[in-house]
């Protein structure tokens, strides 16, 4: 949809994101749209969030993807925050 308008067009509203979150989403996004297929994209997903992210990271990713409407982060970051919890 964005690629369609004009960049006069583009302008976004990111309330309360703050860099380190909007560099994550951007990385998310580019690497998607890089990976080609589902099978590329899921390996991608797998491997996001190596190791024990912060959980304060990971919230204020998932806020601001539901804020941004970016369903496969609204989707994966729930899921490492559960995982997060349950190695604790």
């Amino acid at each position: 949809m964005l690629r369609a308008m004009s960049p006069e067009e583009t302008e976004i509203p990111l309330q309360d994101v703050d860099g380190e979150t909007l560099d994550t989403i951007i990385t998310y996004l580019n690497a998607h749209d890089a990976a080609g297929d589902d099978e590329n994209e899921k390996k991608f997903d797998g491997e996001f969030f190596p190791g024990k992210p912060e959980m304060g990271v990971l919230f204020d990713v998932v806020l601001a993807s539901n804020n941004l409407k970016i369903e496969g982060l609204i989707d994966l970051v729930p899921e490492k925050i559960a995982d997060r919890i349950k190695n604790k």
